[in-house]
């Protein structure tokens, strides 16, 4: 046998090993989620060829009698996300409904004019994560993510456009 032919078998094994991957599986859209079908394929398999599903023998220690307490519905959620209200696409489908999670709570404080000219700040450890405006030679000039012990002291530096609750994430 040729190298060639070597080849189209082997895409050809392949080709029959995705198509009935594809098979044991379906889709319920609807409810974005992904389902295991195999029983039905092999049913309509042995219907139509008289080819019956293989079946394999271990030992009663490694292969228990499944009960409906022990082999849960196997679930898989769609990778869709959805946009939170900071624009953010950072939530996903979580099972075992594939509803979405919640949005995390990032809320963006503009730093006032009063806090901007806070004098003295309590030394609290609550941190922000605060938008520092910089100064740069070229367009655009986004401000930069910094941490600060607590809101009044990155408003204080007066160069603090904003902040959200919590460490900047690195």
């Amino acid at each position: 046998m040729s190298k060639l032919q070597k080849v189209v078998v082997l895409c050809l094994i392949l080709g029959l090993g995705v198509f009935i991957g594809f098979q044991l599986s379906k889709v319920d859209v609807g409810n974005n989620k992904v389902v295991n079908n195999s029983d039905d394929f092999f049913g309509e398999l042995e219907k139509d060829s008289g080819i019956t599903e293989p079946e394999l023998e271990l030992p009663k220690e490694l292969n228990p009698t499944p009960t409906p307490e022990t082999q849960p519905e196997t679930v898989a959620c769609t990778m869709d996300a959805k946009q939170c209200p900071d624009g953010s696409y950072v939530v996903g489908r979580i099972g075992p409904d594939c509803e979405f999670a919640t949005c995390p709570s990032t809320k963006e404080i503009i730093c006032t004019d009063e806090q901007k000219q806070a004098e003295a700040c309590t030394m609290e450890y609550a941190p922000v994560c605060g938008l520092v405006q910089v100064q740069c030679f070229t367009t655009p000039c986004d401000p930069i993510p910094e941490t600060f012990g607590n809101a009044c002291s990155a408003c204080a530096q007066g160069n603090v456009v904003s902040y959200t609750e919590g460490e900047c994430e690195a």
